[in-house]
């Protein structure tokens, strides 16, 4: 299967998601994370999304309650991100930004040129579940906005995501399909009230 059918097998959706990325050096672009390391971001992401799944149906009996503990499950997550993120030079802070996004990669606005090929590490968090991920991209292409892109300035990077474990990927697939009903419930409801 070619990259252009991998990429259209999956479904892209224009998102907010908290996002802070960097440039890695050739050396630091090679490496890959210590077992240990893979094990504990494995864990993480599935108790992120058992807290997700768990919140998700407390709301309808104390919403009050969910929030709290949501916001509770928000400040570890800045905190394990500020912890992680000592190392490099990052974009800016963590946060939320207009994306274009599916499970096998990554569009969004940039101040900045970069080239074809390099490779970045990104920090995300996607809403309203609130998971983390940590992820590698290749840059495939950073150009000026098109007439009908929100943000006129800069430029628009796109990148394919790299070295993907199927478990993040799993993750992805999920927060698109969630976002892509949630708007076309919500497109529904804006028809019903007009008509």
């Amino acid at each position: 299967m070619s990259e252009l059918d991998e990429r259209r097998r999956f479904f892209r959706i224009s998102d907010t998601v908290g996002l802070a990325y960097r440039v890695l050096q050739r050396g630091e672009a090679a490496e890959k994370e210590s077992s240990e390391s893979h094990v504990s971001s494995a864990s993480l992401l599935t108790l992120e999304n058992d807290i997700s799944k768990a919140l998700e149906s407390m709301r309808a009996a104390n919403a009050g309650l969910a929030h709290m503990l949501e916001l509770f499950n928000r400040k570890i997550n800045l905190a394990l991100t500020l912890e992680n993120r000592s190392d490099g030079v990052w974009s800016e802070p963590r946060r939320a930004k207009r994306v274009n996004l599916s499970a096998c990669g990554i569009a969004f606005p940039v101040e900045d040129h970069l080239d074809v090929g390099v490779t970045l590490q990104l920090h995300m968090i996607l809403y309203p579940s609130n998971i983390s991920m940590s992820l590698r991209a290749l840059v495939i292409a950073c150009d000026k906005p098109r007439a009908d892109d929100e943000d006129k300035d800069g430029f628009v990077l796109r990148a394919d995501f790299t070295d993907i474990e199927e478990q993040n990927q799993e993750i992805l697939i999920q927060h698109v399909l969630k976002c892509q009903t949630r708007q076309l419930r919500e497109r529904r409801e804006e028809k019903e009230k007009k008509g």
